[in-house]
C-alpha cells in the first residue's frame, strides 16, 4: 500500500457558510479526493492518502517539499473580486 501526502495551499478563504458547512479548500480537497480514491477501481484500494492543508494567507508557513508527493493549490478569488 502506498501512502500519498498531498499538500493543499490554501490560497484563500471560502465565505463563512461554506466554511460552517464544509470548513476550509484543504477540508473540502480532502473530502472530494477520498471520494475519489473510493470510486478509483482496484488499485484505488491500494492507495492510502493524507492530506495536509497550508494556510499560505494568513502564515508564511509552507511545506518542506521533500515531504509531499503533492501539491495542490486551492486558487484563490480575489481577481474575481477586484475585477
Amino acid at each position: 500500500m502506498g501512502v500519498y501526502h498531498i499538500a493543499v495551499l490554501e490560497c484563500d478563504t471560502p465565505v463563512d457558510r461554506v466554511v460552517t458547512s464544509r470548513g476550509t479548500y484543504g477540508d473540502i480537497f480532502k473530502e472530494l479526493l477520498t471520494k475519489g480514491l473510493e470510486g478509483g477501481g482496484p488499485a484505488a484500494g491500494d492507495i492510502q492518502l493524507r492530506v495536509s492543508k497550508w494556510d499560505v494567507v494568513g502564515s508564511s508557513s509552507f511545506p518542506d517539499i521533500r515531504e509531499v508527493d503533492a501539491i495542490l493549490l486551492s486558487g484563490s478569488s480575489e481577481y474575481l473580486v477586484n475585477s
